[in-house]
């Protein structure tokens, strides 16, 4: 793990935050967080998914260790827990010591023990916040 990219990618020091997956949750999430002002830097597994979110001002990376990239958080929006668990290790070496994870994908009691077991390897925080939206009701519920 390479603790030099840890410059934040606006270059003025503002918290900076990286999407690892921009499917409807993603990006709806992404774009909150560039309306809030905040860094952005996003990446998808079809770049074309990341691009429109260009237009908030987000850095659309190529790999998700680019985006992970001076970023301060990390937020997974992806489909399970193998795929976040993949995806986390090909962020490997844009991940610095002090890299918060936010993983929000839904996954089962011993799926999210492997996942903070994954955080402790690659030396970062863990935060379990998975989101879904009810199917039987519109979102969000009364």
């Amino acid at each position: 793990m390479s603790g030099t990219n840890r410059a934040p990618s606006s270059g003025q020091g503002r918290l900076v935050v990286a999407v690892l997956g921009t499917g409807t949750m993603g990006e709806a999430m992404a774009r909150n967080i560039a309306a809030a002002g905040v860094g952005l830097r996003a990446w998808n597994r079809n770049r074309a998914a990341a691009e429109p979110l260009a237009d908030t001002g987000a850095a659309v990376c190529n790999t998700p260790a680019e985006a992970c990239q001076g970023a301060d958080i990390v937020l997974t929006a992806l489909a399970n827990e193998k795929v976040v668990a993949d995806v986390m290790d090909q962020a490997r070496d844009g991940l610095g010591g002090h890299t918060v994870w936010v993983q929000t994908c839904t996954v089962s009691p011993d799926g999210s023990r492997r996942l903070a077991e994954q955080a402790t390897r690659l030396n970062i925080a863990y935060v379990e916040a998975p989101s879904s939206a009810p199917r039987n009701r519109p979102w969000p519920a009364p």
